[in-house]
């Protein structure tokens, strides 16, 4: 079952099987003006998934959550990308925690471990179309390993990559963590 509140409406996940990458098409809906605050992009797969300072994100189809939400800085009260990432890191530990018995951490500012292997990886952008300095949107992409088997990933990451539920046991879906991660942002 998913978490209780707010439910999820079809108009406020926008669904992809595939896209590059979330936080772009996001952020070039954001900048068209096509979008409300709220809106979320899911994919099931992302060729060119994103993380900080331009490394890559791995994210093979069918075992991750790779989402944008688009957010406005008044509706949050913030107006730095980095307080942004760090209430993001913050509200993603807490749906895990409201709907498993999985107790993750933060591995300050970006990163979410559990048992010592990140399981997710958070990455903020700001859209500013002023010179007032202050950002329009914020897009809040986050890559979470679902249920990623060890051996799906690359041997370079098996060492310090993990997944929520590395055995395939989920006793929730996907989108149930989604939906959750979603009604804690609009709260």
């Amino acid at each position: 079952m998913c978490g209780v509140g707010k439910a999820v409406t079809p108009m406020d996940i926008i669904k992809f099987e595939t896209l590059d990458s979330t936080n772009r098409v996001a952020m070039e809906m954001a900048k068209a003006g096509n979008v409300s605050h709220g809106t979320v992009l899911v994919a099931d797969n992302q060729t060119a998934g994103r993380g900080q300072h331009g490394r890559t994100f791995f994210s093979p189809p069918g075992h991750g959550i790779y989402m944008s939400l688009i957010l406005s800085p008044e509706r949050l009260n913030l107006r730095e990308p980095t307080d942004v990432t760090k209430l993001a890191a913050v509200y993603v530990c807490w749906a895990i925690e409201n709907l498993t018995d999985k107790k993750p951490a933060i591995k300050p500012i970006n990163d979410i471990l559990l048992d010592g292997k990140k399981i997710c990886g958070i990455l903020t952008e700001a859209i500013t179309y002023s010179d007032s300095n202050s950002s329009d949107w914020f897009i809040v992409g986050i890559g979470l390993n679902f249920d990623t088997p060890e051996t799906v990933f690359p041997i370079e990451l098996r060492e310090i990559a993990g997944s929520l539920f590395p055995r395939g046991d989920a006793n929730i879906t996907r989108e149930c963590l989604i939906q959750e991660i979603y009604k804690i942002f609009m709260e």
